[in-house]
């Protein structure tokens, strides 16, 4: 029988607290009415948003708005609040979501420090990654992060294999395992884990004050490692792979495992795998045992329309979505939590039946990669075209039609753009 393993690299997501946000506003006589558009479906906002938000705010009317961003003008143009992911049809979207269709954010900056938000509840790099992807002081806050991790089939361990619970699993130590497996067992995975890889060595598609040197530096420890890991694998998934009831239970139609960057649990494969009863979890691989950083990235993010005539409200709903209360609940129902709070991730998936057992603690990471200072988020069109180089030369790397050595000058070059 061929066993299989699926390695996963997890995006779920991190927030913040707000001093006082757990105090109940008491009802008042005259109820306003807020928009709010939100990429969730119209069960997501049931469960997520309308119970806790009216409980939380009885005064207050919510209109919930599903929104594709499809529209022309889109839905959440006039909405007093937005929900949005950092997604799209783009594989890394770390451009400015509100440049293209002008969503009038607000400038969050005074009213959080009226409001006594606890900045030092945040990792330090979601703040420079919030930044970056504002215009002017801070127009969204992260509502959710990514959290990474390697999903594999418990069953395929046997004595004398690497012990994925060991904690210091590495890429080379991957590569090496994967190497001792059989043909028909060997893994693949995709080449956009290329940019999971920039995450984790600091240097997303984001301008910033890079030197030349470092940046050639890290690319070619990516170029060697996926070098590595295609000298231990004997296939590769060059496009987008759907997975649905009829595909693929483990999302690798050959091999034992695959590689690929996930969303939030309600429509993951991710959630499809904690779901099989042998799948277990572990860290996501290092790069070097002595200094193991992990990638971590906001996923979605939270704004008020400065035109709004109750941005104050809009600006309270949101304070309180990022509090211990409401982060805790999405914890407990598998979404990651943003507050950097131990307290939350040990109860993270507790109301999930088929996380049970599972070794999620692995996903709360102390060690995670900095993010560039004074970023800057370049246009769309300069991150997408950047993108299809990358995925380029991944590709071309992976069937031997380039060594490591060239991989590295053109990864520097596709990267010149994001470099001062």
């Amino acid at each position: 029988m061929k066993v299989r393993i699926s390695i996963i690299l997890a995006g779920i997501f991190m927030v913040f607290s707000m001093t006082g946000c757990n105090d109940r506003t008491p009802p008042e006589q005259n109820s306003i009415s807020l928009t709010f558009s939100t990429i969730l479906t119209a069960e997501q906002i049931e469960q997520e948003l309308a119970v806790p938000l009216q409980e939380r705010f009885p005064h207050i009317a919510f209109q919930f708005l599903s929104d594709d961003s499809k529209g022309a003008p889109p839905v959440y143009r006039d909405a007093d609040i937005r929900h949005a992911m950092l997604g799209g049809s783009a594989l890394f979207n770390d451009y400015r979501l509100h440049e293209e269709q002008r969503f009038p954010a607000d400038d969050l900056t005074p009213m959080l420090e009226e409001s006594g938000f606890v900045m030092e509840s945040v990792a330090a790099p979601l703040w420079q990654h919030a930044h970056a992807l504002s215009s002017e002081g801070i127009e969204m806050l992260p509502y959710t992060r990514k959290l990474y991790g390697l999903f594999y089939d418990s069953s395929l361990l046997q004595q004398g294999t690497y012990d994925f619970m060991s904690g210091m699993l590495t890429w080379e130590q991957l590569a090496l395992w994967n190497r001792t497996l059989p043909d028909e067992q060997k893994s693949w995975f995709k080449r956009w884990i290329v940019f999971d890889m920039m995450n984790q060595l600091s240097i997303p598609l984001i301008r910033a004050d890079y030197s030349r040197e470092e940046v050639t530096a890290r690319f070619q420890a990516i170029s060697h490692m996926l070098d590595t890991l295609k000298n231990s694998s004997d296939s590769y998934a060059f496009d987008e792979v759907g997975f649905g009831p009829d595909s693929n239970p483990v999302y690798a139609p050959s091999g034992t495992y695959s590689l690929s960057a996930q969303a939030r649990r309600h429509y993951s494969e991710t959630d499809q795998l904690l779901r099989l009863p042998d799948y277990q979890v572990t860290h996501f691989p290092y790069f070097d045992a002595d200094n193991p950083t992990i990638p971590i990235r906001i996923e979605e993010v939270l704004l008020v329309n400065r035109d709004s005539p109750h941005r104050r409200e809009a600006f309270e709903v949101i304070a309180y979505m990022l509090s211990e209360e409401f982060q805790l609940r999405n914890a407990r129902n598998g979404l990651g939590p943003v507050l950097d709070d131990q307290r939350i991730y040990e109860q993270f998936g507790a109301d999930v039946p088929e996380f049970q057992g599972k070794s999620l603690e692995v996903l709360f990471s102390s060690h995670m990669a900095p993010f560039p200072e004074s970023a800057e988020v370049l246009g769309k069109p300069v991150v997408e075209h950047a993108q299809v180089q990358m995925l380029r030369i991944v590709e071309e790397l992976l069937k031997g039609e380039i060594n490591r050595e060239e991989a590295t000058q053109q990864f520097v070059e596709a990267y010149a753009p994001f470099m001062r």
